[in-house]
């Protein structure tokens, strides 16, 4: 049997061990063809970039602050700077939601 201080131990390492790698959060690298915008989406759905209304389709991904996939429904935008690419069609077809520090950066180009 484990003594309680040998418990206890463990259980302190391992809530270290949890811990240290919140603190490693990895930069977003984008793809070179991303623009930088203004996301606004209206009560119907409808997903605008600086006033010039978007095709999206079902493969668009939004991605989180955390980089996490979010449904697009879920994204309160209203003026809301962003990353996003556009597929060959002119579709929508992946969107970043920036971070403070990510916003504050020069973007690469201005969208169209």
């Amino acid at each position: 049997m484990h003594s309680l201080k040998t418990r206890r131990t463990f259980l302190i390492g391992g809530m270290l061990a949890c811990l240290s790698g919140l603190g490693l959060a990895e930069e977003r690298v984008f793809p070179a063809q991303t623009k930088r915008g203004k996301l606004t989406i209206t009560a119907q759905g409808d997903v605008i970039i600086d006033g010039k209304l978007r095709n999206i389709t079902p493969s668009t991904r939004v991605y989180s602050e955390e980089g996490l996939i979010v449904p697009i429904a879920s994204v309160a935008a209203n003026k809301l700077l962003i990353n996003f690419t556009l597929n060959d069609f002119g579709d929508v077809e992946k969107i970043w939601l920036l971070t403070a520090d990510e916003a504050s950066r020069p973007s690469q180009k201005k969208a169209q």
